[in-house]
């Protein structure tokens, strides 16, 4: 049996939602305390190197933008910015932006996906 183990965290948490009074969501403080130390945590094995707990991870950060008469997540604006970015040199951390309003699709794939 192998000890291998995968994690795939996500985060999908733009300004408009966490941190612009006016629309921010109930308990943001403490949704983004928590997201910023769950990715703490998946950093410190992302730097750990291969090998390191046998455990292989990828960050993905999503980042929705919408036209000026859909919403707010308008892209160079403050509410679209995302509250935790990706680093640039961190070879397993992705922006992943989409136009769509499903959470399940995206207008691109920079992992290889379909």
């Amino acid at each position: 049996m192998s000890n291998d183990r995968t994690a795939l965290f996500v985060i999908d948490i733009q300004k408009e939602m966490a941190a612009i009074e006016a629309t921010r969501i109930p308990h943001a403080d403490r949704i983004v305390d928590a997201g910023g130390k769950i990715l703490a945590a998946a950093r410190r094995v992302l730097d750990a190197g291969p090998g390191a707990n046998d455990a292989a991870a990828v960050i993905v950060v999503v980042q929705h933008e919408e036209p000026p008469e859909s919403g707010g997540l308008v892209r160079g604006t403050e509410a679209w910015e995302v509250v935790f970015p990706i680093r640039e040199d961190a070879p397993k951390e992705y922006l992943v932006p989409k136009t769509t309003g499903e959470s399940n699709s995206t207008t691109s794939h920079p992992m290889g996906g379909p």
